[in-house]
C-alpha cells in the first residue's frame, strides 16, 4: 500500500491519500476473511510450489488465525487514517513516504506471521516485520537518541530470532517436519519433559 506513494511528489498529498485508500481496502479484505472464519467457520488454505529446503509456501485463515488477523487489520487501517494528521506529508516531506511504505510492509508481514503454516514462511514474515519495524522506529534518524533506540530494537529482535530458530529446530527434529500441522506430538513431548522423572 505504501509503494505507489513512493512514485508521487514529496510535497503533495496524493501519495498519502493513495496509501490510506489502499490500506483501507486491504484491511477490509483481511477483516472480511477473518469475520467469515469466525462467524461462518470458513477455513481456506492457499498453497503454491516453493523450492526452499523444509519450506512450504502455504497460508491458512481459520478461526484461530482470524482472531489475530482481525485486530491487525482494524488497527492498521485506523493507524493509516490517524497518520494523515499525525505525520502529514506536507510537514514531513523527507520521511513521510518512507514511513508509509514500511508501515504497509510491517502490516503485511504481521498478517503473514499469523496465517503461515510453515516455520520457514513464518521466519520470512518475522524477518520482514523486524527489519521494516526497525526502519519505522528510526523514522527520525537524524536524532542520535532515535538511532540508539533503533539499535536496541534491532538487538532485541535478533535475540528473538535466535530463540525462534532454536525452537523451530527442536520441534522440527522431534517431528520430522517444519509444518505446524505436524507438531502437536512434538509440542506434547516438550510440555511433558519438565515433569517426567529422570
Amino acid at each position: 500500500s505504501g509503494v505507489p506513494g513512493l512514485l508521487r511528489p514529496r510535497e503533495g498529498r496524493a501519495g498519502e491519500r493513495l496509501f490510506v485508500g489502499l490500506m483501507t481496502a486491504a484491511g477490509a479484505c483481511a477483516g472480511l476473511a477473518a469475520l467469515g472464519a469466525l462467524l461462518f467457520r470458513w477455513s481456506s488454505e492457499l498453497a503454491a510450489p516453493w523450492h526452499v529446503p523444509g519450506g512450504r509456501l502455504a497460508i491458512r485463515v481459520d478461526a484461530i488465525s482470524a482472531m489475530f488477523v482481525l485486530p491487525i487489520a482494524v488497527l492498521a487501517v485506523l493507524g493509516a487514517w490517524y497518520g494523515l494528521e499525525y505525520w502529514p506529508q506536507r510537514k514531513n516531506p523527507h520521511n513521510g513516504r518512507r514511513l508509509r511504505a514500511f508501515y504497509g510492509a510491517v502490516t503485511a508481514s504481521m498478517l503473514l506471521l499469523v496465517v503461515a503454516t510453515n516455520a520457514i514462511l513464518f521466519l520470512v514474515g518475522w524477518e520482514m516485520m523486524t527489519l521494516a519495524g526497525f526502519i519505522l522506529v528510526c523514522t527520525e534518524d537524524e536524532k542520535p537518541v532515535v538511532r540508539e533506540v533503533g539499535y536496541v530494537y534491532l538487538l532485541c529482535t535478533r535475540a528473538g530470532t535466535l530463540c525462534l530458530f532454536a525452537m523451530f529446530a527442536l520441534l522440527g527434529a522431534l517431528s520430522g517436519t517444519l509444518d505446524f500441522s505436524g507438531w502437536p506430538l512434538a509440542l506434547a513431548i516438550l510440555t511433558l519433559l519438565p515433569i517426567l522423572p529422570i
